[in-house]
């Protein structure tokens, strides 16, 4: 009965998952994106310079490729309509990929984390390193606390950190946790130089490792770090590119914890579980589980971008420190059936109010629930240059040029 009861969870959680992720395209990088795929599969060749801009025009260009093809393909097979549904299956994969070892605790934790991996997981080439973080460290953490000699699951993650590498510059992170396991676990050197040898198969050869440089001055670090780098700090990393900033914190943005209705009370619910887990984790003379939250968490604080990570984090380790060795639902008489109706009122609560659209109105949002494009764009505008035939040097937004690369460029140069 225990065990049906928690499956009955997981299932309601892995729902409401997939519906976070159920809305029209609206992020602003998915257009040059589409655009890049555009090109290459015009051309048939590897995009190595930038093409669609008056601004930048021929600087180097070392993006990995598969995404942005992967994008168009879907584009010309389906249109907007299809690409759009990327977002609820890679808000499933994730959600899957935790949930995997069962319990009512991380059935809870997934539903809790759903909208942050959502809004990373929005089509562009950034929720591919959402998917591949959430398989990184769930077979890295398992391997952590296995005591078994079998750990064949390890020699998944060189060939998948060889995908990811032609997916999206955040393969970075998947190398980094690698570093790390390894520093904590020195048996993991040969698998760990294996996947760092294989994220050279990409078209850019090491040249994709520039990414490190930008990456560094994006990041809000210490100046005694980014004067060892060589690189100065960027604007960017301000108010600029809002998810390099750092995640507002103060007494009435804490109190969201209480508005349980509010899908932005989830990185304060998770940050509280991860402090228990760390107090836990420490008292039973456990280290690594605990830096692991305390690092992911500092990193979500610094960059709101790393929000979904350390989601994905707390899912993955706390429950496992707060439990013991072993998650073993010992939890019997009523607790398990009651915590599974509280999880159905809060995941039916959160689905009716993403299905009727009151949090995307609440919140302003460009994106509405269902499928294509969401209105924010300016078609009409873009439709309106190419008929009047203005000059071709255009002056837009940051925002927008993602959009207008999509619709006028190169004809019109951003």
């Amino acid at each position: 009965m225990r065990n049906r009861t928690v499956g009955i969870s997981s299932c309601l959680a892995l729902v409401y998952a997939t519906i976070a992720g159920f809305h029209t395209l609206s992020d602003f990088d998915v257009w040059w994106q589409l655009a890049s795929g555009r090109w290459m599969w015009e051309h048939g060749n590897v995009l190595r310079q930038e093409t669609f801009s008056y601004t930048a025009a021929g600087s180097p260009w070392t993006y990995p490729v598969a995404g942005e093809l992967l994008f168009y393909w879907m584009y010309r097979q389906g249109g907007l309509a299809l690409l759009s549904l990327l977002t609820p299956l890679a808000c499933f994969a994730v959600g899957a990929v935790l949930i995997r070892k069962g319990g009512m605790s991380r059935a809870w934790g997934v539903a809790i984390a759903a909208p942050l991996v959502a809004w990373r997981a929005n089509v562009r080439a950034d929720m591919f390193t959402t998917v591949f973080a959430a398989i990184f460290l769930a077979v890295l953490w398992e391997d952590h606390r296995s005591e078994q000699e079998n750990r064949r699951w390890l020699w998944i993650l060189p060939p998948l950190l060889a995908i990811w590498a032609n997916l999206h510059p955040g393969f970075l992170l998947g190398l980094a946790l690698m570093v790390l396991f390894t520093l904590r676990h020195p048996r993991l050197l040969t698998c760990t130089g294996v996947a760092a040898l294989a994220t050279l198969a990409n078209p850019f050869g090491w040249r994709v490792y520039s990414w490190m440089g930008t990456l560094a001055s994006l990041l809000p670090l210490p100046p005694t770090v980014q004067a060892w780098l060589g690189k100065g700090s960027h604007p960017a990393s301000g108010a600029f590119i809002g998810e390099f900033s750092r995640t507002p914190f103060s007494l009435p943005i804490l109190g969201d914890i209480f508005r349980w209705r509010d899908p932005d009370s989830a990185l304060w619910w998770l940050m509280a579980l991860a402090l228990a887990a760390v107090a836990v984790g420490l008292f039973r003379g456990q280290g690594w589980g605990p830096l692991l939250l305390i690092g992911s968490a500092v990193a979500a604080l610094a960059a709101s971008r790393f929000q979904a990570v350390f989601a994905i984090a707390t899912v993955v380790v706390a429950p496992d420190l707060i439990a013991g060795r072993e998650e073993k639902n010992k939890s019997g008489g009523l607790l398990a059936p009651v915590l599974a109706l509280l999880l159905l009122v809060f995941a039916g609560v959160r689905v009716w109010d993403l299905s009727t659209n009151r949090y995307y109105m609440m919140h302003g949002e460009i994106a509405s629930f269902g499928t294509g494009v969401s209105s924010w764009f300016p078609d009409r505008a873009a439709k309106f240059v190419e008929e009047s035939q203005k000059p071709r040097e255009l002056y837009n937004d940051y925002n927008s040029g993602g959009y207008l690369t999509w619709r006028l460029a190169p004809a019109y140069p951003v």
